[in-house]
C-alpha cells in the first residue's frame, strides 16, 4: 500500500472539508490517487491503491454519488463554461 490507513484518514478528512470544485480539482491533480467510477448515473470516488479499496478506505472520503445543479455549474465552471439559469 502507498499509504497507510491512518494517513488515508488524515487524507480524508482534509478531503471531506473541501468544496465540490475543490475536491475536482484535487482529484484531477493527483490521478496517482484517485479515480472516479460511473455507471453513468452514479459516481463514486475510488483509490488507485487496490489494497486500500479491498480495506474499505475510500470509504472514509466523502464524495456526492448523484449530481446536483451546484456540481454540474462547478463541472463547467473548470472548463470556463458561464452557466446561467433558465428564466
Amino acid at each position: 500500500m502507498k499509504y497507510n490507513e491512518a494517513q488515508y484518514k488524515t487524507l480524508a478528512e482534509r478531503f471531506n472539508k473541501m468544496s465540490f470544485l475543490q475536491k475536482l480539482i484535487t482529484i484531477k491533480q493527483n490521478s496517482e490517487i484517485f479515480y472516479i467510477e460511473t455507471d453513468g448515473y452514479n459516481f463514486r470516488l475510488r483509490l488507485q491503491d487496490q489494497e486500500a479499496m479491498k480495506s474499505g478506505f475510500d470509504e472514509y472520503f466523502s464524495f456526492p454519488e448523484f449530481l446536483e445543479y451546484s456540481h454540474l455549474k462547478d463541472i463547467f465552471s473548470l472548463i470556463d463554461i458561464k452557466v446561467k439559469n433558465l428564466l
